[in-house]
């Protein structure tokens, strides 16, 4: 069973979900929004983060993680943003590592599965977060998140999940995400997380004229 206990520290408020045993998930998703033409510098960053994963140089990948959503969590808090392109505009949701999430990475610890969280699938329902998703209620587009320039990594302790969409993606308004382990719907399909943004504060895309990244961290540690 899992139990949420809302913090509040010196950055914002967050949520804690710990599973019984003593494990403790801290879930954080953010949706920015960027102009079209700021597309090649953000992209740029997203390379070099994917160049040192593929490099297999974890100082250089967290370094380049942590300066990236550092800077994101900079602008979310006081709106100035100096070492990334400025946003038009971010929203930001705590919810929950669900279930069939958890399951899944008891399996890839274990060695029972192999496959990954490595597709994000984004959808338009705000129907409230539930321990039992498996699924979006309205998912309306699916991409492979390593394929499309995001990237998928630890950083330290910090499970990572970021992709980046294209400005040329058909307009949407998005308020649910969620990564996932099969390419195309699947009643089997393992679900990460489900994160429902606030009402009124979903991820507005228009094509052509912007694009949008959805990063994702889960931290986890022991709550003993």
């Amino acid at each position: 069973m899992q139990v949420s206990k809302e913090k509040i520290t010196p950055s914002g408020k967050y949520i804690e979900f710990v599973e019984e045993g003593g494990l403790k998930y801290t879930d954080v998703a953010q949706g920015t929004t960027w102009q079209s033409n700021d597309y090649p510098a953000v992209r740029k960053i997203y390379k070099q983060i994917n160049l040192a994963i593929k490099r297999r140089d974890p100082v250089e990948k967290y370094l380049l993680i942590n300066s990236f959503e550092n800077q994101l969590d900079r602008y979310w808090n006081d709106q100035t943003a100096h070492d990334i392109p400025e946003p038009i505009a971010q929203t930001v949701k705590f919810d929950r590592v669900v279930n069939s999430g958890r399951t899944l990475a008891a399996s890839l610890i274990t060695g029972e599965r192999k496959d990954r969280f490595d597709y994000l699938a984004l959808g338009t329902s705000q129907v409230p977060v539930s321990d039992a998703d498996y699924k979006l209620y309205n998912e309306i587009l699916r991409i492979n998140v390593r394929l499309s320039g995001g990237y998928v990594s630890a950083a330290g302790a910090i499970i990572k999940h970021s992709g980046l969409m294209s400005p040329g993606e058909t307009s949407m308004l998005i308020y649910e995400i969620g990564f996932v382990n099969m390419s195309v719907f699947d009643p089997e399909q393992m679900l990460w997380n489900r994160s429902v943004f606030p009402a009124g504060k979903g991820v507005d895309h228009n094509q052509n004229e912007d694009f949008f990244t959805i990063t994702h961290s889960v931290y986890t540690s022991s709550s003993e």
